[in-house]
Parts: structure tokens; sequence; C-alpha cells
């Protein structure tokens, strides 16, 4: 009788382990068991809080369930939808990008394709790389550790998952940070009320009317500072001058389709140049130009970023191609009496033809020797020729200049 007594009580509170019973509540269940989404449960040691669980789950009596509104697998969903491995949310298969969020891109998937998400987008923390985290606009972004990584009008926030820049009291990055009746400034990053008419702005600025609200904008010329001027200009007395360059803010964008071609968007939402990459020349190295063709920075004539871009006979030094010691280019980089030789060497001028020295071969040296006596023989001869003449001419007119002898009588003959 006793051990009946005994039986009937494990069975009561549970002390056989049988399986548990459907439930509406906890008074449905055995003793150190609770009524869990209509089915009694064991206290699990699985998790303490949601932090233990999956981000599609929640913590409930030491186990991590599947939260509201998510799935585990497709079991959780029906009517044609699947339970999505990236968001754990039923879904139904996409057939083109166009299915998805722009965050995402459809994939061939057997049996359903999905949208998965993009290179560099997340639609949480875990998505994203190790010191980053989910930004707005489901786009991954490097956390900061100080001030210092953050926009001038934003601080440093460490929050419990990450750390994030977030706008400083009063300031505002987009339009939705104001107040209604307010946008963002986007030159003090300050909320300030709309205007109706150019009576409401500044001297240099006038009234525009725009979609979502009207903003005061800056006359043709006028800035607010020289990052409104153009490059080499700066702002004076609210007019861009000639005198420095700026340092230009990119576009907002939320995907790099929104950028230029060599620009991609930021973690900042701002389209920033790919490295290498430039808008003016300003963007290059002191050494370099940009070349607005490509957008590239190349190398101005004669400079150089390491030995690889000078010649043989050249150092780079401070970015310049300087001439070796010794050596040359062009003639006018030898001494008077030396001349740049086919090896860019400067080697002493030969008498004969004006050639280096060391360079005169055998033929050539044999050749002028031919020459420089061929030449000596004419001369010596035309000198005997000269001498010849000469001496004749000045015989002839001693001739004629000498007194003539009076000739002797011829004798008769005698005995005529």
């Amino acid at each position: 009788m006793n051990a009946k007594i005994f039986l009937v009580f494990l069975l009561a509170f549970g002390g056989l382990g049988f399986a548990s019973a459907a439930c509406t509540d906890n008074w449905d269940c055995h003793f150190g068991e609770q009524c869990i989404r209509g089915e009694c449960m064991a206290a699990g040691n699985e998790c303490e809080s949601n932090v233990d669980c999956q981000f599609w789950e929640e913590c409930e009596f030491g186990h991590c369930m599947v939260a509201a509104d998510y799935c585990e697998n497709n079991d959780g969903c029906g009517g044609g939808f699947f339970c999505n491995s990236e968001s754990h949310k039923c879904v139904l298969p996409c057939a083109t990008d166009e299915n998805c969020e722009y965050w995402e891109y459809c994939a061939d998937r057997i049996p359903n394709n999905e949208c998965l998400l993009k290179e560099g987008r997340c639609n949480r923390d875990s998505d994203c790389k190790s010191g980053e985290y989910c930004a707005e606009y489901h786009s991954c972004a490097p956390q900061c550790f100080s001030d210092v990584d953050c926009n001038e009008w934003e601080h440093c926030a460490f929050l419990p998952t990450h750390n994030e820049c977030q706008l400083d009291e009063g300031r505002c990055e987009r339009n939705y940070d104001c107040e209604t009746g307010q946008y963002c400034n986007k030159n003090s990053r300050r909320c300030a009320s709309q205007c109706y008419s150019d009576a409401d702005c500044e001297d240099w600025e006038y009234c525009a009317m725009k979609i979502t609200h009207n903003e005061c904008w800056l006359n043709e010329g006028a800035c607010h500072d020289s990052s409104d001027c153009e490059l080499g200009e700066e702002c004076t007395s609210h007019k861009c001058v000639e005198t420095g360059a700026k340092e230009g803010e990119g576009e907002e964008c939320t995907v790099d389709s929104q950028c230029e071609d060599w620009e991609y968007c930021s973690g900042e939402y701002r389209c920033v140049l790919r490295e290498g990459r430039c808008d003016d020349d300003s963007d290059c190295e002191s050494y370099e130009t940009c070349d607005l063709a490509g957008h590239t920075c190349l190398l101005d004539s004669g400079m150089c970023a390491d030995a690889g871009d000078c010649h043989e006979w050249e150092s780079c030094i401070e970015h310049a191609c300087v001439l070796q010691e010794g050596r040359c280019s062009i003639d006018s980089d030898c001494a008077e009496n030396e001349q740049c030789s086919d090896a860019h060497e400067c080697k002493k001028i030969s008498a004969w033809n004006m050639q280096p020295a060391q360079e005169i071969n055998a033929e050539v040296l044999e050749d002028d020797t031919i020459l420089f006596a061929t030449g000596a023989i004419a001369v010596i001869l035309a000198g005997i020729i000269l001498y010849f003449v000469t001496h004749k001419g000045h015989q002839e007119e001693a001739e004629k200049t000498r007194p003539q002898k009076k000739k002797k009588p011829k004798a008769k003959p005698k005995g005529k």
C-alpha cells in the first residue's frame, strides 16, 4: 500500500521524468516545471537572459526559445513562406534583387531563393566584422574609441554592445534629427528654422524652396567658409577669393552606387575617395598631379615616389629624380670640355672629332690621321707652288729694271 502511494506521489510531481503534458498554466504541470508556450517544461540552464541566446531567441525559464515574429526553420512558417537563414523571418522566395531590401540581393538557393546581405551590409552588429557595428542604413561602420574618431559635431558613445559616434546635443546629421519646421544646416550641423523669403536669410543667401523644406542657400560665389569655395580659393567676407585650397566634404549617400566611380560610401554616409583616386591636385601628393580623365594621381615630370620611378643614372631624393655624380642626361649636364655619352656618363672631348676621347676607336682614328696627312701635304704643295710663282715674278721684275749694256760694234774684216 505504501509503495502505491509513493508511486502516485512521484507521478504527481514528475519525479520519474515522464514526458510533460500540454498545459494552459503552471497548475497543469508537475512540481519543478512551468507551463511554457502550452508545454510543461523543467527549468533549464541554457540562459539567464536574452543576451545568452541567438538574436531570434529569448530566454524563458532557462531555455532559449524562438522569439515572436521569428523562426528557427521552415517548420515555423506556412502558406508558401520559408525561414530565411540570415534574418530568421518567415518570407516568400525572391526572384530578383528587386524582391529584396536595398541592402540585400537575391541568392540562388535550393529549395528556395532567398534575400541575403550584400557585402558590408547588416541587420545587426553580429553581421559585421570585429571592431565594427551595424549603423544606420544597414551599413557596417567602424567603432570609435574616443571623440577624435568622430566628426566635430559628434562624440564617442560607449554602449553595451559597441561604441559609436553619436550627435552632440543640438547638432544634426540629417533633417529628421530636427524638430518639425526645422532642417539640418549642413554648414553648422545645427537645426535651423525654415525660411519663407530671402529676408529670412543672410545677405549672402537666398531662400530655396525644396521638396521637404525651405532652406537658405548661398548666392553664386558666396560662402560660409573656405569649404564652400573652389580649389585655389578661400572664403573672405563671405566671398570666394583666390588664395588657398579647400578640403571638400562628400555628398550624402547610403550605397556606393550613389557616389562617383572613383568614390565609395563611407560608414559616415558620405562619398569619399577610393585609395589612389582624386578630384583635384590637393588630393594627391605634392609631387603628383590629378589626372581628371581617370581621377588618378600621376607623378609630375621628373618626380618620383621611389628610385624605381627614375632612370638608372638618377637617384630619387626628396621625391625628385636627381642625377648621380658624374652622370648626365644631356651634354649641358657636363663640364665645358666634356660630353654626355650613350652610357649617360660625362666624358672628355677628343681634339680630332669633338667626340669623347675614350670612345674613339681605331677605325675613326685612322680615318682622321689620313685626312690630316692629306691636308698637310696639300698645304705643303700649295706653299711650294706659291714660292716658285712668286720667285719667278720677282726675277722678271728685276730684269725689267736692270740697266741695259751697250753692244760692241762688230769688227770689220781686214783688207776690205
